[in-house]
């Protein structure tokens, strides 16, 4: 049986892990302080007439197993309502630190997100077609959102969170090797 710390998803995952750390920066020390955030936001989205705010970074999450997944998820609130975009990266443009992303009322797959306007849980507007550009760099992310309806169009800036995971491949137990079974 394969170990966590020998299968090739790790391996993979490391390799990415790596290449994102000097992609994106992963410490402290690599952050730039640009004075427009107030000390507990740590994200701002402004459209044509509003600013939604989260306390929350954008967050890029990499999947490592059959199918590598990198998913980036940029949101923010303002009375009562969310902005909010989901979006697959396809992995060269994570690498290269540029994104461009088709966004639609579609399902998302690799370079294709979706973006919506939210309140109490329930969609109030979803752009139906346009883009995200951004660049990642030093743990912030820095990108404009152009769509239709132009209303959800916006800039979006700040910081960035990484987090890899790699699923467990089906017949492999936890980390000591054991399979899991319920009941037992």
């Amino acid at each position: 049986m394969t170990s966590n710390r020998t299968s090739p998803h790790f391996a993979a995952t490391l390799t990415l892990s790596l290449v994102l750390a000097g992609v994106v920066g992963c410490s402290e020390s690599d952050r730039t302080d640009t004075g427009i955030l107030p000390p507990e936001t740590r994200l701002v989205i402004q459209t044509a007439d509003r600013r939604f705010e989260s306390v929350f970074p954008a967050g890029l999450d990499v999947a490592m197993g059959s199918k590598q997944n990198l998913q980036l998820g940029v949101s923010g609130q303002a009375e009562g309502e969310m902005w909010a975009t989901i979006a697959w990266l396809p992995m060269d443009q994570v690498v290269q630190g540029t994104l461009d992303i088709e966004l639609g009322d579609r399902p998302i797959a690799d370079g294709v997100g979706n973006l919506t306007l939210h309140a109490s849980h329930q969609v109030i507007e979803e752009a139906t077609s346009g883009s995200l550009r951004a660049t990642l760099s030093k743990g912030r992310i820095v990108g404009d959102v152009e769509v239709t309806p132009g209303s959800l169009s916006a800039h979006f800036e700040g910081e960035l969170s990484v987090s890899c995971s790699i699923p467990r491949e089906p017949g492999h137990g936890g980390a000591d090797g054991v399979d899991e079974q319920p009941g037992v």
